[in-house]
């Protein structure tokens, strides 16, 4: 706040016209006056009185009050001019002269000139006081604004990196393995997929809730996932487990549906090929081994192990099942049965049985073995037996 009060530019006009009422008084053709007019018109002087003693005053009290603060802030270089002393002030220009008249007393001549002076020197002394404060506190204001806009820069830099809004741009989808082409329907497999959530840079981070579906949306199974501040991208795995029916029905179209912070989906993948269809379960052939291959050499007599194995061969694509046979190691003498496990699509299957005993003198062991398929269908293997003899 400031005490100095606003030019009134309507006094001022009002002092141009009174002065302008002087000059003519002043310098008016002593002839054209009345005789009695020998000097200044009263009613004159006093509305001089009244226009310029309270200006005047007022003028005096602001010069007071701002050379008052300016010596208070150090703004002052010199002690203020003594009061009532209006040409004390270096540069203020000087009052004009004008000789006067005459008829004019000295004594009011004088007085008139003076009071002029010292108004007209208040307010050019006042006018440069204020302007030099006006000036000051423009710098002052000025620096300051420069200091907040040069301090909130930072800030303003950010609240705008932290303004970028936690979203999911899109969501990529993978499966492996990637193919059931050649596996045969009716077999078991197990699928892996893998969401990839990609994140805008520079988030403060949250919780993505989504839903992932395995048959094209019939059904759905919600999750979330959280992502760090300043992550762009966060994965979340899923798997899923069955058997390929003959009518291609799984795997599947499997999607991811993000529903939080926003809504957008991922393409929809499956893999590629079909499961073939199932053949018949069958065994198409049986193949023998038998080990040691040779006994020659060997003393009659001499303790020996001897292992038969049977290897099944079961028709491709097949639903797998349980093969049902009798094995001999006696050339068919003796014949106990036996069975054997196999699962879908299982193409071939191993069983072993042995022969354990002395090599006899005779050399009627060991003798040939083998195995006879009754289920699922009828086959026998080769027989087979070590070659040589014991001697």
């Amino acid at each position: 706040m400031r005490d100095e009060e606003p030019v009134n530019f309507e006094e001022v006009a009002r002092l141009q016209n009174l002065d302008e009422q002087i000059d003519q008084r002043l310098y008016a053709n002593p002839q054209a006056r009345p005789a009695n007019q020998d000097a200044l018109d009263p009613q004159l002087l006093n509305d001089l009185r009244d226009f310029y003693q309270p200006h005047g005053q007022a003028f005096q009290q602001g010069l007071d009050r701002v050379w008052g603060r300016l010596e208070q802030s150090g703004a002052a270089q010199r002690q203020r001019p003594p009061r009532g002393d209006p040409t004390a002030e270096p540069g203020a220009p000087q009052e004009r002269i004008h000789p006067m008249p005459e008829n004019i007393r000295p004594g009011w001549g004088a007085r008139l000139a003076a009071l002029i002076a010292a108004v007209v020197a208040v307010v050019l002394v006042a006018g440069l006081v204020l302007g030099l404060v006006l000036v000051r506190a423009n710098g002052t204001n000025t620096t300051g604004n420069n200091q907040t806009q040069t301090g909130s820069s930072p800030q303003a830099t950010q609240t705008t990196s932290a303004q970028t809004p936690f979203s999911v741009t899109s969501v990529d989808l993978a499966v492996s393995p990637t193919s059931i082409a050649g596996k045969a329907c009716g077999t078991s497999a197990s699928f892996t997929y893998t969401a990839t959530f990609h994140i805008p840079a520079g988030t403060a981070g949250g919780t993505i809730h989504f839903q992932y579906t395995l048959n094209n949306g019939m059904s759905s199974t919600s999750a979330s996932v959280a992502v760090g501040a300043g992550q762009t991208s966060k994965t979340y795995t899923f798997t899923s487990s069955g058997t390929l029916p003959p009518d291609h029905t799984y795997p599947g179209i499997a999607e991811v549906l993000v529903t939080a912070p926003n809504s957008v989906h991922s393409p929809q993948v499956k893999p590629s090929g079909l499961c073939v269809a199932q053949a018949a379960f069958q065994v198409t052939s049986v193949n023998m081994a038998v080990s040691p291959t040779s006994i020659a050499g060997l003393a009659c007599g001499t303790q020996v192990t001897v292992t038969y194995t049977a290897t099944f061969h079961i028709l491709a694509n097949g639903p797998g099942g349980t093969i049902h046979f009798s094995y001999t190691v006696d050339n068919g003498r003796g014949s106990p049965p036996a069975s054997i496990t196999v699962a879908a699509g299982q193409t071939t299957a191993t069983y072993s049985f042995t022969w354990s005993g002395a090599l006899p003198p005779d050399h009627t062991m060991p003798e040939n073995g083998g195995v006879f398929v009754n289920s699922p269908n009828q086959v026998n293997s080769p027989l087979v037996a070590p070659a040589g003899r014991c001697s």
